[in-house]
């Protein structure tokens, strides 16, 4: 039976399955639509019109957060991307599935030709098989894109706070219940001011890292646009005193919950104040008590030489997660407009 599929942009009427996350959902497209990205939909049907499946995918600039500043750059530097996905009915047979997604990547590279993207690049579902990973990878070989290997560390949430608890390293269980003692609290949520206290903590560690800050109209746009949703969520661990010391942001939707921008102050770099260990405790049994399955700490390399890096994946590794794999796919748009776009960006901005 042959399949069609389809751009729009408006979400479907119903989405045929529950999605992976919050980045398939339909209120995610608001958020998209604040960050000066362009919402698409991809629909695949079957010869009778029956809707298998869904892809929420979005057309933005290279850097969104810097976007092009001259009319002719925007127009040139524009890519598409996706965030998880696809969301397919349930019960479909394994060669369904196979021409499900066989449909979906040649349209998106017959679309990144009719509409000169510079690229497409898809980001799966963060937690694939060996098979499905082998399975997406010969497909994506067929359509003309490339693969990239991509781990992350998954929390899967447990029904009870003491199974939640045990699951931690004894050093982060050390550290938390010391952060209590301290007189450390966290705080949820909190409106535009506690918003700005965690920016402040944000240039603070954008400071200490030696990376450029991301603008505070980044931050703003986030919240307003996920306002009257249940997706952006911030977390705040503050002394005694109500003065913040680490901060986080957690996006949450479909039972799966991303942590986006954890902060951390000076202070507590040098005092050795554990409020960190604490708030990511919280964060995780708030995820546990709202009924999340799962907490994904963004990304994953295990594998990594760099120190920090190492650091990182140190941290991340302490909390009872696991290392879970997926797949980036990458198609290259024509190098004329690749080119183009690299020297407007170059001369123009």
């Amino acid at each position: 039976m042959s399949l069609v599929a389809e751009f729009q942009r408006e979400p479907p009427a119903r989405l045929p399955a529950v999605p992976m996350s919050h980045f398939q959902a339909p209120a995610y497209a608001p958020l998209l639509l604040r960050y000066g990205q362009t919402p698409l939909w991809l629909l695949v049907r079957d010869a009778p019109h029956r809707l298998l499946a869904t892809w929420l995918m979005f057309e933005t600039p290279a850097n969104y957060l810097r976007p092009p500043r001259h009319r002719l750059t925007r127009r040139l530097d524009n890519m598409l991307m996706t965030i998880h996905g696809p969301c397919q009915i349930p019960n479909l047979t394994a060669a369904k599935i196979g021409a499900v997604r066989r449909t979906a990547l040649d349209a998106i590279a017959h679309e990144t030709a009719v509409r000169g993207w510079t690229a497409a690049v898809l980001a799966l579902d963060p937690d694939l098989s060996g098979d499905q990973i082998a399975a997406w990878s010969a497909l994506a070989r067929q359509s003309g894109f490339t693969t990239v290997p991509l781990a992350t560390y998954l929390a899967d949430l447990p029904a009870s706070e003491t199974e939640l608890f045990t699951k931690l390293k004894p050093d982060r269980r050390t550290k938390i219940r010391n952060a209590e003692k301290a007189g450390i609290e966290v705080i949820r949520d909190g409106g535009d001011e506690a918003l700005r206290r965690y920016y402040r903590l944000r240039c603070e560690t954008s400071r200490h890292n030696a990376t450029p800050a991301i603008p505070w109209e980044h931050f703003a746009d986030t919240a307003a646009a996920c306002s009257g949703t249940d997706i952006f969520h911030l977390f705040l661990a503050c002394d005694a005193d109500s003065v913040p010391l680490a901060g986080q942001i957690a996006f949450a939707g479909a039972g799966y919950v991303y942590l986006s921008g954890v902060a951390l102050s000076d202070r507590a770099r040098q005092s050795g104040i554990p409020a960190n260990d604490l708030l990511q405790w919280r964060v995780l049994n708030w995820a546990r008590e709202n009924g999340h399955r799962v907490v994904d700490f963004a990304g994953a390399q295990p594998a990594s030489t760099d120190p920090k890096q190492q650091a990182i994946d140190a941290f991340k590794a302490r909390w009872g997660t696991r290392v879970a794999h997926s797949l980036r796919l990458e198609l290259h748009g024509s190098r004329t407009r690749r080119a183009a776009a690299a020297l407007a960006r170059r001369v123009l901005g």
